[in-house]
């Protein structure tokens, strides 16, 4: 059971005023309850006399204590309640794990080095006595807009 990552519990403090304007808990407590997020005196401490606001940043703040597994519930409990757009754009698109990293440029590599065999082994091929070595790959525009997201979202 490791706690909660740094960089998550990062997130749960950055994204704080987001997530509290936009996590609705009236549904949520069921799922939270069935994941054992939270117990029922859990539930009953965070919402004693504390507004929708106020409780939501409770519940915040009882996550940052709470394990890894804890946090991937927690976003399972917003998609089943019909809250899943919190958990893609706020809560996952920074907290990307090493194993769900990006496949594409060791993808391009691999095709790269494929192609770069095969050109070389065309010898009579005029276009290869002009460019030996296949170039750079240009960048796709879904490629810019992606760096330009990413960007926009760490903040510069």
């Amino acid at each position: 059971m490791a706690l909660l990552s740094e960089q998550r519990k990062q997130i749960l403090t950055d994204k704080r005023v987001e997530l509290v304007a936009s996590i609705k808990l009236h549904g949520l407590w069921p799922h939270l309850r069935s994941h054992r997020i939270v117990t029922e005196q859990n539930e009953a401490r965070i919402k004693f006399n504390r507004n929708s606001f106020e409780q939501i940043g409770e519940l915040l703040d009882h996550l940052a204590k709470r394990t890894e597994s804890d946090f991937e519930a927690f976003c399972e409990c917003l998609e089943k309640d019909n809250q899943g757009h919190i958990v893609t754009e706020i809560l996952r698109y920074s907290a990307q794990s090493h194993s769900n990293k990006d496949f594409k440029p060791i993808t391009h590599e691999f095709y790269k080095e494929k192609w770069q065999e095969q050109w070389s082994s065309e010898h009579e091929n005029k276009l290869y006595c002009i460019q030996p070595t296949l170039g750079k790959w240009a960048k796709s525009s879904r490629e810019i807009r992606r760096e330009k997201i990413v960007q926009e979202r760490k903040g510069n």
